[in-house]
């Protein structure tokens, strides 16, 4: 039973067979009214939306509390907008997404830069410009909490940047504010180069346009050739 557990199992380095033997022997006896399930909260990882990454603070206060052996808090995310979690957690089309573009790097340009670049892939980009002050890490900006997925989605594009939430940002466009860090684009995928098929009929002998097709009994033989 041991063996059959274990691979479906996500263990530490050092942990084998045997320890979880002896961790299933501490838990006999156990009922199931004294155990919990607790589901960690995640949120989407800006650099690439198909992951998820540890939301904070409510891992953090989840984690104390089992490691204090305290009652656990309430991780289940806060209801703002009527909409579930995982609408707000998805990624808006580039098209769907007004962007301003802020040079927060010190660096020349950079505005410009990532403003070209997300244009290019199919942003609305409203405005670029200067930040007030330099930042270090690029921070992708929005105002209402139906914004999330498009603020998830430049950040996407930007590995690195991270998305927060400002209030009074309210309903505009999202704002990018460029850090000396994270201040490029992720490459853009090389599309798929096509096949050729000129020289087919000299490689693998085959009719080719001037053939009569009548003549050629190998390939129309049967009941019901011509």
């Amino acid at each position: 039973m041991i063996t059959d557990a274990a691979p479906q199992l996500t263990l530490d380095s050092g942990f084998n067979q045997s320890d979880l033997l002896h961790l299933g022997e501490s838990l006999r006896g156990l009922s199931g009214k004294s155990v919990q399930f607790v589901e960690a909260p995640t949120v989407p990882y800006p650099p690439n939306l198909n992951w998820v990454e540890f939301a904070q603070p409510q891992d953090r206060k989840l984690f104390r509390a089992i490691a204090h052996d305290a009652k656990l808090p309430n991780t289940a995310p806060k209801a703002t907008t009527g909409q579930p979690p995982s609408v707000l957690a998805s990624s808006a089309s580039p098209s769907q997404v007004k962007v301003e573009v802020l040079n927060g790097s010190g660096a020349t340009a950079k505005a410009s830069q990532i403003g070209s670049g997300l244009a290019s892939r199919g942003f609305h980009v409203t405005k670029t410009g200067n930040a007030p002050d330099n930042r270090v890490r690029t921070v992708v900006e929005y105002g209402a909490a139906s914004q999330r997925p498009k603020a998830n989605a430049v950040a996407g594009q930007i590995p690195g940047a991270r998305v927060k939430q400002v209030a009074s940002l309210a309903s505009g466009p999202v704002v990018v504010i460029v850090g000396s860090r994270d201040n490029s684009l992720k490459p853009k995928p090389k599309p798929s180069p096509g096949h050729k098929v000129a020289g087919l009929s000299a490689k693998y002998g085959g009719i080719t346009g001037t053939a009569n097709c009548r003549s050629d009994t190998g390939a129309f033989a049967g009941p019901l050739s011509p």
